[in-house]
């Protein structure tokens, strides 16, 4: 997910984005806004509309996990009562050629191969410049109290499959996140230029970031100096199959401290355990049942480790899915020694 900044380069971004001059007495005039810091390395910051913290956007699949952790649900009716922005829609495959990328197509659920969804005699970009619905007759009935009430928010329809958009404060338009490339460009692109000084003055957001299950972005969050958690999974000596959530609570950089958590969620064996195991006096229903059962008592299990060593961290939530990290199904390893494993 380490793709390239493609739309425009960093050095061409800082040029670009307004310098900002943040007072520290009104955190507010930032609220919601992408903050890129012009006398370092084009870093960038959002700052969170509920609580005027900041958030650094290290690269795409920290922006994921800030989707997931920072998101504000919506209903379909809601959002489509807030304008759709255009800013971003020279790249990207466009399979129809009229002016919107798939992506956007995709999550407007307008169509990929017709130009004109609707079939009104006007394009689905035209439309949705003049304030027109491409997928059905008739003009878009916006509101602009609850678009303003909304703006620097990161959106998510609950009731769709969890597409996200950023509500732009300075056009109030609503821009399409696919993942978290997509976000990490966004935010970039539309962010605002401002001095290391200025920065300062607003508090760094330290929220425990939800990874999911994306592995890229639970190692990235570690390796980044993140308070993180995820879903993976750790299999022992190729028979049992534990899923996990693993959370890591980075306590200080320098010297690095962290304590990480292994909470059980499910154990299972492996389908070459299953297909070994046939003909010696169980079958696989029986095996599935019992698992089953101790399943049920494993679950919520946990252990805890600390460490001062990142890089053999980094190396044990890498290979999570291989790590051999217990002796027996219910006797973890001593975790005093467990990152060793892997160093």
């Amino acid at each position: 997910m380490r793709k390239l900044f493609s739309v425009i380069g960093i050095s061409s971004m800082i040029i670009l984005s307004a310098v900002f001059a943040v007072n520290a007495n009104a955190n507010s005039n930032v609220d919601g806004r992408i903050l890129l810091q012009v006398e370092e390395n084009g870093e960038a910051w959002y700052v969170l509309p509920d609580t005027s913290e900041r958030f650094y956007l290290a690269d795409g699949d920290i922006a994921y996990a800030g989707l997931r952790t920072f998101g504000l649900g919506i209903t379909n009716s809601d959002l489509d009562k807030i304008p759709v922005g255009l800013a971003l829609e020279s790249g990207g495959e466009d399979s129809d050629g009229d002016g919107l990328s798939d992506q956007l197509e995709e999550a407007l659920h307008s169509s990929l191969t017709e130009i004109d969804s609707d079939h009104d005699g006007y394009d689905d970009k035209t439309e949705i410049e003049g304030g027109y619905n491409p997928i059905a007759l008739g003009a878009m009935e916006f509101d602009s109290e609850l678009t303003e009430r909304l703006k620097g928010q990161i959106l998510i329809q609950v009731e769709d499959l969890g597409q996200a958009w950023y509500l732009n404060p300075d056009d109030g338009k609503r821009y399409y996140m696919k993942d978290g490339d997509a976000a990490y460009e966004i935010m970039r692109y539309l962010s605002l230029g401002i001095t290391n000084d200025d920065l300062a003055t607003i508090t760094t957001d330290n929220s425990m970031l939800d990874c999911g299950d994306n592995k890229a972005c639970l190692v990235s969050a570690v390796e980044k100096n993140y308070w993180v958690s995820g879903d993976t999974r750790i299999i022992n000596a190729g028979v049992y199959i534990y899923d996990v959530i693993f959370t890591n609570n980075q306590t200080s950089i320098d010297p690095y401290e962290a304590t990480f958590t292994i909470e059980f969620v499910n154990w299972d064996f492996t389908e070459e355990f299953y297909e070994d195991s046939i003909g010696y006096g169980k079958t696989e229903e029986e095996i599935r049942a019992m698992v089953q059962e101790d399943s049920a008592d494993l679950s919520g299990y946990i252990e805890s480790c600390s460490t001062n060593d990142k890089d053999s961290l980094l190396i044990y939530v890498e290979n999570s899915d291989i790590n051999e990290m217990f002796d027996s199904i219910l006797q973890p390893v001593d975790f005093a020694t467990c990152v060793e494993l892997v160093s």
